[in-house]
């Protein structure tokens, strides 16, 4: 494309131009403010390092994080074994894990696992009848058993 044809392009479509570079700019300044708003415990750092600059970086560094998910639980080798409901998540379970539930021996464990790879992570508990082995009967045993 030629510089002609460009600005041809550009000078008919300027209303689109325009409302974009508005849309980013708006976007960026948006940001901006709340970024400024929401960093309460920011600490402006000049070339002189106070003690009270040095108290609040260290107040701010030992706070603990706010965790607003359930956490899994773990044992000692850090393999996830059930969330905190005890049920067994089909989407990070081991094949062990797996042959836990109900129906299901080292042969669909492998093959809830290949489906994992393959088509990535289950979306609902109902998409377990994609896997090979599993039926609507089997489904209906792991549904209490299972999460996401």
């Amino acid at each position: 494309m030629d510089w002609l044809s460009f600005e041809r392009l550009v000078k008919q479509n300027i209303t689109w131009v325009l409302v974009i570079v508005a849309v980013g700019t708006t976007g960026f300044l948006l940001g901006q403010s709340t970024l400024s708003a929401s960093s309460s415990q920011t600490v402006e750092l000049t070339g002189q390092t106070s003690a009270d600059t040095v108290s609040e970086l260290q107040s701010a560094i030992s706070q603990e994080p706010v965790v607003e998910q359930a956490v899994p639980s773990e044992n000692t080798d850090g393999l996830v074994l059930a969330d905190q409901s005890g049920l067994i998540n089909i989407n990070t379970a081991s094949q062990a894990q797996l042959e836990e539930l109900p129906g299901i021996g080292p042969t669909k464990a492998k093959a809830i696992i290949e489906y994992r790879l393959k088509y990535g992570v289950f979306l609902r508990i109902d998409d377990l009848l994609k896997v090979k082995g599993i039926g609507p009967k089997t489904l209906e045993s792991l549904r209490p058993k299972v999460s996401l």
